[in-house]
């Protein structure tokens, strides 16, 4: 990340811009979320959608398992927007469910496009994080779903199951596969604590944090954080 120190949010837009580049903007929202007013906030949700924008263009490259290590610009979107939700988390405005829902297909193209599992898990917690009015489920299940079955194996082996039941939303079905695969490709020690966990989903009341949704075609977040 650049050690440049943006005095305001539109250098460090304007930057990210010229850069096609996050950094900028995330490292202003790091240091300035909080001081923020809301006209600013909403300038920044924008921004992240303009930016977004102009980096999509950009070949992705680096490790897509570690997308932190790219070096083509893309890895702070998510931060950014955890940036927001952090800021937002008792707000009621609906901007930002309006802005995802709108660019959703292109993230999720782009996440598609370069295989970005690990990008597509933590853009799943901005959707659902982010979500005040609950308009978002059909967006989360596509990107649960991409991430569950199309993962390689490495990904899913090296903690990649583990987070899935710590992370997400999931219906019953969804987590017998998850536990299913658990056997084929963790150690022991690590199937045996997914085992617990799974365990522990399965037997959660309805409606608790970890309740697992009985079918495919549940219309609330239970995992809302």
């Amino acid at each position: 990340m650049s050690d440049i120190e943006y005095e305001t949010l539109k250098e460090a837009l304007n930057a990210a811009k010229d850069k096609k580049d996050f950094s900028p903007l995330n490292l202003f929202l790091m240091d300035n979320i909080d001081d923020l007013e809301d006209e600013d906030r909403k300038q920044a949700i924008n921004g992240i959608w303009d930016i977004f924008t102009i980096s999509k263009k950009v070949p992705y490259e680096g490790n897509p398992t570690d997308y932190h290590d790219s070096k083509s610009g893309h890895e702070n979107f998510t931060s950014c927007l955890d940036e927001i939700d952090e800021w937002n988390e008792n707000n009621e405005d609906e901007k930002l469910d309006t802005l995802i829902k709108e660019n959703f297909e292109d993230v999720f193209s782009f996440l598609k496009k370069y295989k970005l599992f690990g990008m597509a898990h933590d853009f799943s917690r901005n959707v659902r994080n982010n979500s005040k009015s609950q308009n978002l489920i059909a967006e989360y299940k596509n990107l649960t779903n991409y991430i569950i079955d199309e993962s390689d194996d490495e990904y899913k082996a090296g903690g990649g199951l583990q987070m899935f039941l710590d992370d997400f939303d999931l219906s019953k079905a969804q987590a017998n596969k998850i536990f299913k695969a658990a056997e084929n490709l963790c150690s022991k020690s690590d199937f045996k604590d997914l085992k617990t966990l799974y365990q522990e989903r399965c037997d959660a009341p309805e409606d608790d944090y970890d309740y697992l949704h009985e079918d495919e075609h549940w219309t609330k977040f239970s995992r809302v954080m």
